[in-house]
C-alpha cells in the first residue's frame, strides 16, 4: 500500500528528520570519538553511532525508528559512500 503524503505530513517528517539528526550530531559530539571527515562515510558513521549508541541506549521500536528514518530520508540522500 503506498502512503499518501500531505505537506503537514511532509514538513513534520522534515523537522523530525532535522531533530534527529542534530541530536546525532551532538551524541557524537559528546562522545569524544572523532575522526577526520574524509575517513568516513555517514553511512558508515551511521552503523557506528546505532551499535555505540543507539542499540545500548534505547528501546527495540526507537532503534528501529532511528533505522527507518536514516533508510527513508538520509541515506538516499548521502547513499552509502
Amino acid at each position: 500500500m503506498e502512503h499518501q503524503f500531505n505537506k503537514g505530513m511532509i514538513s513534520k517528517l522534515e523537522n523530525e528528520t532535522e531533530r534527529m539528526l542534530r541530536k546525532a550530531i551532538s551524541e557524537y559530539e559528546n562522545t569524544r570519538v572523532f575522526f577526520e571527515p574524509s575517513q568516513i562515510s555517514v553511512y558508515d558513521y551511521f552503523q557506528f553511532w546505532l551499535k555505540e549508541y543507539v542499540e545500548v541506549s534505547l528501546k527495540y521500536n526507537a532503534v528501529e525508528n532511528y533505522k527507518g528514518v536514516f533508510k527513508k530520508h538520509i541515506n538516499p540522500v548521502f547513499g552509502k559512500n
